[in-house]
């Protein structure tokens, strides 16, 4: 196992979330059959958790928060 650290220039308490996509990107690259999915630019992203939250629902009930 390998793990991979994000750096960059962000303080403590923020998401680092472009570093995370830099680094995510340059993995795909590098690892053999691997994909850079960026669903933080992918505008279908936030149904697919819809649907999600909605199938929990219809399993356990009331959700009050979902994080």
């Amino acid at each position: 196992m390998e793990l991979n650290y994000v750096t960059g220039n962000y303080k403590e308490n923020e998401v680092a979330v472009v570093e995370r996509q830099h680094l995510a990107a340059a993995l795909a690259k590098e690892i053999p059959g691997a994909v850079f999915m960026n669903q933080s630019d992918n505008v279908a992203n936030a149904g697919g958790y819809g649907d999600f939250v909605r199938e929990i629902v219809q399993q356990v009930g009331k959700v009050d928060a979902y994080v």
